[in-house]
């Protein structure tokens, strides 16, 4: 005969609320770890009244995602939203929008910088130009006195900064 040991229902439950998501890890990817361990967890009550069975799982699967994402500064978006009563399918959207968001974004930037990493000698000598022509540009009724004061031999010659 094979004996199956029932889990303790509230380690379950403590494990569940001290899962995170890892770095790297997606929104579905966390999604199915934590409903795992919510499903040794029993979030069923029965109702007093009508003595159905209640599952509440996918409300604390809801609470624990939103909690324990990565990025933290997606819970608080979610926080402002104006409907708090996003079902937990409607959170995996919202997050996992957010998310390609941010990833795309990320990408955009570590393309400019790699872009800005390779531009040309030729670019950056013209950037140099240009900001050469404008500080002489800026300071040309400085350099039209010094050279006034050389020509007519005075000792004096101003400093051009």
């Amino acid at each position: 005969m094979l004996a199956v040991r029932e889990k303790n229902v509230m380690v379950a439950r403590v494990n569940l609320e001290t899962m995170r998501q890892d770095r790297d890890e997606t929104v579905r990817s966390f999604g199915s770890r934590i409903r795992g361990q919510a499903n040794i967890c029993k979030y069923v009550m029965q109702c007093p009244n009508c003595a159905t069975d209640v599952n509440y799982t996918d409300t604390i699967l809801r609470d624990v995602l939103i909690q324990e994402l990565y990025d933290q500064e997606i819970p608080l978006d979610l926080l402002e939203e104006p409907d708090q009563d996003k079902t937990l399918e409607q959170v995996f959207k919202y997050v996992e929008t957010k998310e390609a968001g941010r990833r795309s974004a990320s990408s955009l930037v570590e393309s400019n910088t790699a872009a800005a990493a390779t531009r040309s000698s030729y670019q950056r000598n013209k950037r140099d130009v240009t900001c050469l022509e404008s500080f002489v540009n800026q300071n040309i009724a400085k350099l039209k006195f010094a050279v006034t004061v050389v020509k007519q031999d005075m000792v004096y010659v101003p400093q051009v900064m």
